[in-house]
This record gives structure tokens, sequence and C-alpha cells, in this order.
């Protein structure tokens, strides 16, 4: 009898490294989240898709960090399927996009659709109950803050008002855009 090459899913050492490389990203030690999370992608199985989401979520917050806006869209594509099948990491997906829009363009339809994005999460967020941890809360109010600076006030009112009245399918179909 042939036995299988895969471990059971409670012995794959990819979602500890994927939650290990996510709080080290929650207290700023980006080099040792990217290390944890690059090696979680290595081991997390294609089918488990929440921890893979989680993984390259957060590799896209880390470039987002670091300025890698190349990279950032990178992993961002590569997560959006994972990350469409679980609500909570949609949301973190839907923030890390909002992120690179609002730190990587100056085209005024890109950042009208970040605060477009931004007031979705939070009527998404409201509506479902489900709150994002402080990380991205803080996140998210900073880069709204620089896109307060780069639109002028009817064009951000305009676009927060249509986010908060997207259903969490037209952000998704919206976030692919």
């Amino acid at each position: 009898m042939e036995q299988a090459n895969c471990q059971p899913e409670s012995l794959n050492p990819g979602i500890p490294l994927a939650q290990l490389g996510e709080v080290a990203l929650f207290e700023g030690r980006l080099e040792e989240a990217q290390s944890h999370l690059q090696r979680a992608l290595n081991e997390i199985p294609a089918e488990n898709s929440i921890f893979r989401a989680m993984a390259l979520t957060d590799l896209a917050e880390i470039a987002l960090l670091q300025k890698d806006f190349a990279q950032a869209q990178s992993w961002l594509e590569q997560a959006r399927a994972p990350a469409s099948q679980h609500i909570r990491r949609s949301l973190v997906f839907l923030c890390a996009l909002a992120g690179y829009l609002t730190l990587s363009s100056t085209d005024l339809a890109a950042l009208a659709r970040a605060v477009s994005l931004y007031a979705a999460i939070e009527a998404l967020s409201e509506q479902s109950g489900i709150r994002l941890v402080s990380f991205y809360r803080n996140l998210n109010q900073e880069r709204k803050s620089l896109l307060r600076q780069k639109l002028p006030l009817p064009v951000w009112q305009q676009a927060e008002e249509t986010g908060r009245s997207w259903s969490r399918e037209r952000a998704w179909q919206e976030s692919a855009g």
C-alpha cells in the first residue's frame, strides 16, 4: 500500500508559520514576518485557502510598508482567489488593495476607488459583525488620512457614499477593476 506524501493538516508546519508571520507583522518585525510567511506558502496546501490568503495578504502588506508596489501587486493578485472564500480575509484583502491604490497611485479615479473600498470595508464590517484587528484599523485610518490630502472634498464624499452602499459581491467586483 502506497503512503500519501502529504502530512495531515494538523501537522502541517505552514499554518503555524503563517500565524507566526502575521504576529510578527503586527509587531512590526517585517523581515521575520516575511520569512515566516514565505516559508508558510511553501508548506500550506493550495486547498487550505484561509491560511494561503493570510500569508499572501500579509506579504502584500509587508511589500506596501516597504514601498515595493510591484511586489505588493503580485501578492494581491495571488491572494485574490483564496481571500474571496472567507469574509474576514476578503475584508483584509480589500484593506490591502485600498492601501495599494492609496500609496501607489496619483490617479484621481484610483484614489476615489480606494475611498470607496475603505467605506465598503467599514460598512461590511458593521453588517457582518466582523471587527478587523487594530493593525488593519490603524493602517486604514493612516491611509485614509493620506487620501483626504490627495482628493478634493466633493470627490471624497461621493466615493465614500458609493462605497458604503456596496454589497460584499459588489465590493469584490469593484476590487477587480
